[in-house]
């Protein structure tokens, strides 16, 4: 009976990672129970034990992702809020430990130019798939105030928008060595994702995409003549969109309102401020370690929630808030490290290579920022897919920069 060479097998699960991959990228969107960037991982791991790779880091990339989590951990240890240790621990592997599966698996995933190109077309295929059935919804009356197609919830949506919708952007203005149908297939994509954008109606998700899109274009297109009919096109496009949903319009003009509605007695924005200001206190009251974490919903529930708030959220909607909270300056100092060394690297790369990749992480980067600001959690409460995703392209990034280099001899 011929045997299979420890090498073709280690292909042939190379290539069942890339299918897994593939099918992730068009699902991804779809509450389904199956963690396929988990599965591809658990494939990366037997590949690595069959071969033995060599791999090599030029980054400090590692470091910062495990003094992040060490700081975290210090303050559960310290500080569990109460709960059982082993529930603490658990919530920490589930919130922290398991996206990173989205990083480390290319170390063993052959990453290439080709690859993520399929990749990235696949998940914007999914992306216009969806917009076209939300924008349907809307048209049929199926839940108009907020569509979301078939996403799973709109915190989903609106994480994977600011991920995913500036790398489009920067391929078609910054890429050069492209195919002119790929430039027309993603332009097409983003114009048929604005609609979209506009009837979900996530705030921070406009701001963040018009903050991305301006700075692209403005660095991106020499001639800055060319900037006008973009720009109106976007603008009409918007227009037409918000004219159509006087609803919209409402949740529009409210971007900068933090008064209470005198009809309802809710308003999101000052809900938002309160949580935030609840974050904060809970932040003076237990500077070092924090509340515990996972513990904000309950302290928020029990000690710091205001008579007038309307909302006890699991999480204070703020990413750097949520860690001061739940695990003190400990957990905090190891989160901005972390960040502060992505922008940083990212710049200096930017400033060195110029290249394409680099270009549309740091867009990708700083639109899933924005949205940390006041909508999902890095290393969300029940939200986790972004990071997953996040991680995930990370990872690419640091692969096809050669940041890491993996050798089967």
């Amino acid at each position: 009976m011929p045997t299979i060479s420890k090498e073709i097998f280690a292909e042939k699960l190379d290539k069942l990672m890339y299918f897994f991959l593939l099918i992730f990228s068009l699902t991804f969107y779809i509450d389904i129970p199956i963690n396929f960037i988990v599965i591809v991982f658990a494939l990366g791991l037997i590949k690595y034990i069959l071969i033995r790779p060599k791999i090599k880091l030029e980054t400090h990339h590692i470091f910062f992702v495990g003094f992040f989590l060490l700081g975290i951990l210090v303050s559960l240890l310290f500080s569990s809020g109460g709960q059982p240790l082993a529930i603490a621990l658990n919530a920490y592997k589930s919130l922290y430990i398991a996206p990173l599966a989205g990083l480390f698996l290319v170390f063993f995933f052959h990453v290439n130019r080709h690859r993520i190109i399929v990749l990235l077309s696949c998940v914007a295929f999914s992306l216009s798939i969806n917009a076209i059935i939300a924008v349907l919804q809307f048209f049929y009356g199926i839940k108009i105030d907020r569509v979301i197609g078939l996403f799973s919830n709109v915190m989903l949506l609106s994480a994977t928008h600011l991920l995913i919708l500036p790398i489009l952007l920067v391929i078609v203005v910054y890429a050069k060595n492209v195919p002119r149908f790929l430039k027309y297939f993603y332009s097409a994509v983003i114009l048929i994702n604005i609609p979209f954008v506009m009837l979900a109606g996530t705030r921070i998700v406009w701001i963040g995409l018009s903050i991305c899109s301006v700075l692209i274009f403005v660095w991106g297109i020499k001639n800055k003549l060319k900037l006008v009919p973009i720009g109106l096109g976007i603008l009409l496009i918007i227009f037409i969109t918000v004219y159509f949903n006087p609803a919209l319009k409402a949740r529009f003009d409210s971007i900068d309102n933090i008064s209470t509605n005198v009809n309802t007695g809710y308003q999101s924005n000052r809900e938002r401020i309160l949580m935030w200001r609840a974050a904060w206190q809970m932040f003076e009251d237990y500077p070092v370690f924090g509340v515990g974490l996972d513990n904000f919903y309950k302290q928020y529930k029990d000690n710091y929630k205001v008579p007038t708030a309307r909302e006890v959220q699991w999480h204070a909607h703020n990413t750097v808030l949520n860690t001061m909270a739940q695990s003190g300056i400990v957990g905090t100092i190891g989160l901005l490290s972390l960040f502060v060394y992505l922008y940083h690297d990212v710049i200096r790369a930017w400033k060195r290579d110029k290249n394409v990749i680099t270009v549309a992480y740091f867009f990708s980067l700083l639109g899933y920022t924005i949205n940390l600001m006041t909508d999902v959690l890095f290393s969300g409460h029940s939200v986790k897919l972004p990071t997953y995703i996040f991680w995930l392209i990370t990872g690419i990034y640091l692969s096809l920069n050669h940041y890491i280099k993996i050798s089967n001899k």
